[in-house]
């Protein structure tokens, strides 16, 4: 019995180191562009060392071992595959202190990219100090919470999915069986979660009178649904929220490939506490893509806040469809523009202990329907080319105000 329980604890130990390596892995080396602005360098380092955290961690490991080892790698010429590359890659880490994944990301081997790469507020390198923003908040609680969330978006009138209800970890539904067999498309996602981690699309089937999920499930029977959520929510061992799968506006349909076409927007509050909107990006699935990321396939295009109209496609756009081109080329306008607009205005003000909050939006034929709200949202997609850096814009002074505090 002794030596079962110390191999189960030496395990788990091991599985936590495993777990600390990979996240090592992603998220070093972490530091601040040598380029960056005096302010932003006095900020960041404050931060840093405000509430010693695992970014702390992360930073003298950047600085202890892996700029010796990146100097060792060129004095010995360790490089393999292209030179040229490798180059670029420890010039980036030495010189610049710059995450290397941004060569592709920014499109650094670009000359004019290259030129600004000082210039961008790298996500990778901002995490602690957008986590700090309104980490004690019971906002941010409310707003990493889905189920909580749907409830405060209900009463504050508000547009979101249908919520029809839940399944815990523990595998008790919300409501009976009776009430699930009404229900023909559904979503289900983790009441707490993100980059559609655990998401799952339900659509019924009506020729085979059964679910069909995208996975490699046999298809589910309406009379074994229950069980199946029951399972899924004791396996993930996590609360599920079930809602319903919107259908998006008709001008989307001929965009993509029928996935749901989103936007994606920022909200920041000013010294007076007025919330104002940057950067809407429109992101609309392609080929095999299921969910609205562009790193899984969906076509981004940049928005005009104002009007509504499609600018310009996000990293070039190669994927996208003939006829999203041609609707990007004629700055094609989005239906339910001003709503969207005074819908976040409207959600952000009462969340107004947050300062920063990046929302999803779904259109629909009926109007606005308020996905979810990032309290850390990754700036790096609002940086994409031929979208501008953001450091010496407005949001980028409204954010250090932010951060000064």
């Amino acid at each position: 019995m002794v030596e079962k329980a110390f191999g189960e604890e030496k395990s788990f130990n091991i599985h936590k180191m495993r777990k600390f390596v990979g996240k090592l892995k992603r998220r070093t080396p972490y530091y601040l562009q040598k380029g960056a602005p005096a302010a932003l360098k006095e900020i960041w380092s404050k931060k840093l060392f405000t509430r010693p955290s695992q970014y702390l961690v992360y930073h003298l490991f950047s600085h202890l071992l892996l700029k010796p080892y990146f100097c060792a790698k060129r004095l010995f010429n360790f490089s393999k595959g292209n030179n040229q590359f490798h180059k670029l890659k420890t010039d980036l880490i030495l010189r610049d202190q710059i995450h290397p994944e941004y060569i592709s990301t920014f499109q650094l081997f670009d000359k004019s990219h290259w030129e600004n790469r000082h210039q961008y507020l790298y996500h990778k390198s901002m995490i602690h100090c957008l986590s700090l923003l309104s980490s004690s908040s019971d906002a941010v609680n409310l707003l990493n919470d889905k189920y909580q969330f749907s409830l405060f978006c209900m009463e504050n009138d508000i547009t979101i999915p249908t919520t029809f209800g839940w399944v815990n970890s523990a595998g008790q539904l919300s409501f009976d069986s009776i009430h699930l067999k009404n229900i023909d498309d559904f979503v289900v996602k983790p009441f707490v979660g993100n980059s559609g981690k655990g998401f799952t699309l339900f659509e019924f089937d009506t020729k085979l009178q059964s679910y069909i999920t995208g996975r490699k499930d046999q298809p589910i029977g309406k009379d074994t649904l229950g069980d199946i959520l029951k399972r899924l929510a004791i396996d993930s061992k996590t609360d599920l929220l079930i809602q319903e799968k919107i259908v998006h506006h008709p001008i989307f349909e001929k965009l993509g490939n029928g996935a749901l076409t989103t936007i994606r927007v920022l909200s920041i509050l000013d010294k007076n506490g007025k919330v104002k909107l940057f950067s809407p990006i429109l992101i609309v699935p392609q080929n095999s893509a299921r969910l609205s990321f562009m790193h899984k396939g969906a076509a981004g295009i940049s928005m005009d806040l104002g009007s509504g109209r499609m600018m310009n496609f996000i990293a070039n756009g190669k994927d996208a469809s003939a006829e999203l081109k041609k609707r990007v080329n004629q700055n094609f306008g989005l239906p339910y523009w001003d709503e969207l607009k005074s819908l976040l205005i409207k959600a952000h003000g009462l969340l107004n202990e947050i300062p920063l909050i990046g929302w999803d939006v779904a259109i629909s034929k009926t109007g606005i329907k308020l996905i979810e709200g990032n309290s850390n949202p990754s700036l790096d997609i609002h940086q994409l080319p031929p979208q501008e850096p953001m450091i010496g814009t407005e949001f980028y002074y409204l954010l250090m105000d932010h951060l000064r505090k």
